[in-house]
């Protein structure tokens, strides 16, 4: 399984470490990608041939995304690969900037979309994907950082 995170400034060690603790503790072997603005076509280079591509805090990942949907050889019915994106913003009257197209374009892409706004569903399946309706948050039974916080 390949994780793609966005860069350390949006994405921060904490919220890493609770994905990492999560897989450990599910024993489900993963490796992290993590995305820059500005470096897509070396990133979809390194997503090789994956069976789950999981794209975190997809809302980030928009540069990717474009890049992704753009070549016509990764997403949904382009490759043999699974794709599954988790939103982790607002979508419908979001306060976020364009945050109803990078959903959209993460519909086109991935087969499942994960998502907190109970809006986004219509808009997602309107996508191509399909919506799953989860909570914002990891689970503390699972989550038990390293370090005291």
């Amino acid at each position: 399984m390949c994780l793609v995170v966005p860069d350390h400034q949006v994405f921060p060690w904490s919220m890493r470490e609770a994905w990492q603790v999560l897989m450990r503790k599910a024993k489900i072997p993963y490796r992290w990608i993590r995305h820059r603005e500005g470096c897509g076509e070396k990133i979809s280079r390194s997503i090789g041939a994956r069976d789950l591509v999981i794209l975190l805090n997809e809302h980030h990942l928009a540069g990717l995304i474009s890049i992704l949907n753009a070549s016509g050889k990764f997403g949904r019915g382009r490759d043999d690969r699974m794709w599954l994106g988790i939103s982790t913003e607002s979508v419908v009257g979001s306060p976020f900037p364009q945050s109803e197209e990078k959903t959209r374009a993460c519909a086109r892409l991935c087969h499942l979309v994960a998502h907190f706004d109970p809006g986004a569903g219509k808009l997602i399946r309107r996508g191509g994907a399909e919506p799953y309706f989860c909570h914002q948050y990891a689970s503390t039974n699972l989550f038990s950082p390293r370090q005291k916080w």
